[in-house]
């Protein structure tokens, strides 16, 4: 995979959106996407998908908002995150950590792009 590419992280993001829990492949596609080192301490990706933590060391914005939301059409829930001051950035998926993951990645991706305050109706 090769790192710091707009159409790399658009996979992954919809790759993570469409996740159903944690996914180490996952994780580790993340890593290297981003150019990122494996975890010095255990040799592995950082488990950007089952840990809020992780998630959010994605991006170097400390205001996040995680909540529920339900789908009108299936009467679903799903996880839905915020990152940015203005919460410009946001992400829909089954589980917290996988939906702050979503945000973190298009908040990069929008700052990739140039784009830091990319327009939330993008990011459904």
């Amino acid at each position: 995979m090769m790192r710091h590419e707009p159409d790399t992280l658009r996979g992954l993001i919809e790759r993570v959106r469409q996740a159903t829990g944690a996914d180490h492949r996952l994780d580790e596609d993340i890593e290297a996407a981003l150019g990122w080192p494996l975890s010095w301490c255990t040799d592995k990706a950082r488990p950007f998908t089952s840990s809020l933590d992780a998630a959010a060391s994605l991006v170097p914005v400390v205001k996040w908002t995680l909540g529920t939301h339900q789908e009108p059409d299936t009467n679903k829930w799903f996880w839905k995150a915020w990152v940015g001051r203005l919460r410009s950035h946001q992400g829909v998926a089954a589980t917290p950590a996988l939906a702050l993951t979503v945000a973190a990645l298009r908040a990069r991706l929008a700052e990739m792009e140039g784009d830091a305050t990319d327009d939330a109706t993008k990011n459904r």
